[in-house]
Formats: structure tokens, C-alpha cells, sequence
């Protein structure tokens, strides 16, 4: 009941959302990202993904609005943190290569950062690094050992659907993803990640 009255509310807020800013250029960016400032004091994590998966539904990228939700990156609770990660993800094509990769590379040096959101930045950079071939194959040796530390089965879901979604199959070599794979299976984990795993072959086949 909670989880479909908060599902109602999402739905509710996005058309809101969407009624506020009906269609974007550039002179809606300075606005958008003051309201999003200022609704960030929310103390509600949902409202707050919602916001960033708005920004992603609708291509919503200028500089300001992209160092905002790295900013978030330093302060907000790990599912924050997660829905900003998918955020630069998709945004790369208006990127400095060069310059997100450093500020991936600096953010994975944080402390106490949690596995699941250091093997999203190791996917980010894995994307990023393979434009221009920049320690890419030791970046994935490091997705593939940090994996057999992780036990949060979400973590193991995103990697193969990122893989998935994003074709990432095809710039990884076939043998890593295997031994990700294989990896997964050894861990006790629930029947969604075979699953996904399962989707994965297939499409590799």
C-alpha cells in the first residue's frame, strides 16, 4: 500500500514537473536549476530522484546544472547518489572527455565509498575511457575485482544492464564479461540477477 501510494505521488509530481516546464532552451537552464536548488532542501530521496531523472528524460545539460549534481555527489545518501551517476552517464556526449574522466577518477578516491556506487563509476569510466582507449582494459580489471567484494545483488543487476543497454558488450572483451559472470554465479544471490545474467548470454550468443 506505502509503496503504491508513493508510486501515485512520483506520478503526481512528475506531470507536475512537466506542467512547470513545459518544453526547454537554453533560457529555462538558469531557472530549472535555481528550483532544483532550491527543492533539494526536500528532505524526501524520492523527490529528489525524480528531479535528476527528469533532468535525464529530458536531455537537460548545461555546465551549471551538471557541476550542481556533482556537488551531490559529496553530500547526498547513496540512492542520490546512484541517480546522478546515470545522470553524467547519459550526459557524456556533452562532455570534456578528459575532464570527467579526472573528476570520476577523483571521486573514486572518496572514503568510505560504498561498492556499489564505486562499480557505477568504474562502468561511467569504462564508457568514457573508451573514446580515446585511456587505461580502459585496467579499468575494467578493476570493475571485475571490486565485483567479488560486492554482495549487494543491485549492484550485480546494474553492471549486466548497463552492459545490456548500452551495448557495452561491444567494447568489452567477451572473456572479461564471462569471468563477471562467473563471479556472480558463485555469490548467493537472488534468482533477478541469473535472470539479467540469462538476458546477457543471449544476447551475446
Amino acid at each position: 500500500m506505502i509503496e503504491r501510494i508513493s508510486n501515485q505521488l512520483y506520478i503526481k509530481d512528475k506531470i507536475a514537473i512537466l506542467e512547470e516546464y513545459p518544453s526547454f532552451s537554453e533560457e529555462y537552464y538558469d531557472i530549472f536549476k535555481k528550483d532544483l536548488e532550491k527543492l533539494f532542501f526536500i528532505n524526501n530521496k524520492y523527490y529528489k530522484m525524480l528531479l535528476i531523472d527528469f533532468s535525464i528524460d529530458e536531455v537537460i545539460f548545461n555546465k551549471g546544472l551538471y557541476n550542481y549534481y556533482y556537488t551531490l555527489l559529496q553530500k547526498e545518501n547513496q540512492l542520490i547518489k546512484l541517480a546522478v551517476l546515470d545522470y553524467l552517464f547519459e550526459m557524456n556526449s556533452f562532455l570534456d572527455i578528459d575532464e570527467a574522466i579526472t573528476e570520476l577518477d577523483k571521486l573514486l578516491k572518496t572514503k568510505y565509498l560504498r561498492n556499489i556506487l564505486k562499480n557505477q563509476i568504474y562502468v561511467n569510466l569504462i564508457f568514457l575511457k573508451s573514446e580515446k582507449n585511456k587505461d580502459f582494459q585496467k579499468t575494467v580489471e578493476a570493475l571485475i575485482s571490486n565485483l567479488k567484494n560486492t554482495i549487494d545483488y543491485r549492484s550485480h543487476i546494474r553492471i549486466y544492464n548497463y552492459i545490456i543497454d548500452y551495448k557495452l558488450y561491444n567494447l568489452l572483451k567477451k572473456e572479461d564479461i564471462l569471468t563477471m559472470i562467473k563471479t556472480s554465479e558463485n555469490m548467493n544471490l537472488p534468482k533477478s540477477v541469473k535472470s539479467v545474467i540469462e538476458r546477457l548470454l543471449l544476447i551475446m550468443k
